[in-house]
């Protein structure tokens, strides 16, 4: 029985890899932009999540999720907010995942509130998924994915996975790789905005969520707290507490949007030899592999450009033919990035400045 049931989710996780098989990364052009977020309620209707002492964890995630979109649309009104729900009804996991889809999302969050046997654990934790790494992980994605059961025919639906069953989520393995790197980076954004904000984090995590498996963009799910902490609880169901909460996921959003957009769209010169004449730049950084993040007092004095130069990549600001006008630039990013310096090139290609000093003067 256990070889037949590790069989049928083995072929359940194919098949999931095989509909997920088309590469749904990022566009790698220089229009990119974080268009559409897919914020997710969970549960609802019939199925209250947690329970608590006068509370559900249904309505606590619905306002915080509202209060979260809220924010996003209000300071950022060229996003479009998408939620699987907006009231009080039941969503089956399979359509959350359908409705961030089928509107293109950029980003799919999945807001939840945690619970276990022992009251004195509380915090905030961020999953991206993948194989749990720990009993606990596993428990939360058991408890996350149980609701499957609220649903008609969820043995059909789901292709027999069985949430109570740990072999069931041998599928995780194949699939944890599809948006990782960028679902890791949304979380960890999610826990440090938490932390800043004097909540304990309990720091990201990967587990086997349902919900994220069929999502084709980076996609999270968040726990806000344990409504089974004494403490916590009350500043689960206090407004003032849903209210720093949402601030804290929006903040975490706006960092992740510009830095994925300044990221994506850095100007890419692969044509330099078509430059003509002296140019003058200010280097501010190099590696030998791609970097991803830039201070954001660098990115405000200009666009960063990347050149890939005798196997390494070079990340300079500025195009000037003056000299002159090169020093004014090196002197407004030293105060940000010390180790600046000037370079020039030639028709595109890299001279010494003193050489490009004599052409240019």
């Amino acid at each position: 029985m256990f070889l037949i049931m590790n069989l049928k989710a083995f072929i359940f996780s194919v098949l999931i890899c095989f509909m997920l098989g088309v590469n749904l990364g990022f566009a790698q052009n220089d229009n990119y932009k974080i268009k559409t977020v897919c914020i997710d309620a969970g549960h609802g209707g019939r199925d209250p999540g947690t329970v608590g002492k006068n509370i559900y964890e249904k309505d606590i995630v619905l306002s915080v999720a509202m209060k979260f979109g809220e924010l996003v649309s209000r300071n950022f009104t060229d996003v479009k907010v998408v939620y699987t729900r907006n009231k009080d009804i039941a969503v089956p996991l399979y359509e959350r995942a359908q409705i961030a889809n089928s509107c293109k999302a950029d980003l799919f969050i999945s807001i939840h509130a945690n619970a276990v046997n022992n009251p004195s654990v509380y915090g905030t934790e961020s999953y991206a998924l993948g194989v749990h790494k720990t009993n606990e992980n596993l428990k939360v994605a058991m408890k996350e994915n149980a609701v499957i059961k609220y649903e008609e025919d969820y043995d059909t639906k789901y292709e027999g996975f069985d949430p109570s069953r740990p072999e069931s989520y041998i599928m995780f393995n194949m699939l944890q790789s599809q948006h990782l790197e960028q679902s890791l980076e949304f979380a960890d954004y999610v826990e440090q905005s938490f932390a800043r904000s004097g909540r304990r984090s309990r720091d990201v995590r990967q587990a086997g969520f349902l919900v994220l498996t069929k999502t084709s963009m980076p996609s999270v799910l968040v726990e806000l707290g344990f409504i089974t902490h004494p403490t916590e609880v009350k500043f689960l169901k206090s407004k003032s507490g849903q209210e720093k909460l949402a601030k804290s996921l929006f903040s975490a959003f706006k960092r992740y949007k510009l830095g994925v957009e300044r990221k994506y769209n850095i100007v890419k010169k692969k044509d330099l030899p078509k430059e003509e004449g002296v140019l003058f730049r200010v280097q501010i950084a190099s590696s030998s592999k791609k970097m991803k993040v830039f201070n954001d007092r660098v990115k405000k004095i200009g666009d960063i450009k990347e050149i890939f130069i005798n196997g390494s990549y070079k990340y300079m600001i500025g195009e000037v033919k003056s000299f002159d006008k090169a020093m004014v630039l090196l002197r407004e990013v030293k105060p940000v990035i010390k180790d600046s310096f000037i370079v020039a090139f030639n028709n595109g290609k890299r001279i010494s400045v003193s050489e490009a000093r004599r052409m240019t003067e």
